[in-house]
């Protein structure tokens, strides 16, 4: 039974581990990774399992992750910086919509019990270079919309920080985790009632 929208691949019959290029391994890895927790959850995941989909071996696998949340986390995160296309809609609100709507929804078909399971064995260096890493891309985006608004006078030239940016952001995060809220919906509801008007109130 899958718990994800990662399609779900057998692995009956695989052939035995072969050598590859690190980079299609690494990828090859990944995508065993986000299959293995979409058919069986964070709890379900295992080295072994990983290691059987991706026809590679556990040692390959221990040298590189130093636990099964190193081994997720990595997995993840590459799911998340996938490079979204670039979306302009005329008005700060549409692109902002835009920009939010495919990180949170990629959020939610994760699922909020599988990120919460990860950070609980997640150590907190792994915590902060996650979290640095995937924010930090959605942050710039959301930059790249704002000076289109103030290129078209939507907004003031006031100067927006970085720490206002990340309000909406780690709002949107944090109810993805508990909330079974439609990702539109709540996308929608963050930018009208949190970044728009924190936005202007700012930047004038």
């Amino acid at each position: 039974m899958c718990h994800g929208s990662v399609s779900c691949v057998r692995t009956e019959g695989a052939p035995p581990p072969t050598r590859r290029l690190a980079d299609v391994l690494v990828a090859a890895i990944r995508e065993a990774t986000a299959a293995e927790l979409a058919e069986r959850g964070y709890a379900g995941v295992t080295f072994e399992g990983v290691a059987r989909r991706a026809r590679t071996s556990k040692p390959v696998l221990y040298r590189r992750y130093r636990s099964r949340a190193h081994l997720v986390a990595d997995a993840l995160t590459a799911l998340l910086l996938a490079d979204p296309p670039v979306t302009t809609t005329g008005t700060l609100r549409g692109d902002l919509v835009a920009t939010l709507l495919p990180q949170t929804e990629l959020a939610r078909r994760i699922g909020g019990e599988n990120f919460r399971a990860l950070l609980g064995e997640a150590d907190d260096t792994l915590v902060s270079e996650s979290v640095a890493l995937n924010i930090g891309r959605v942050v710039d985006a959301v930059r790249t919309a704002i000076g289109a608004a103030v290129a078209r006078g939507e907004l003031g030239p006031g100067t927006i920080p970085d720490r206002a940016i990340l309000a909406p952001v780690i709002l949107l995060r944090t109810t993805m985790m508990w909330s079974s809220t439609p990702p539109a919906t709540e996308v929608e509801r963050v930018v009208d009632d949190v970044a728009l008007p924190l936005f202007r109130q700012l930047a004038g």
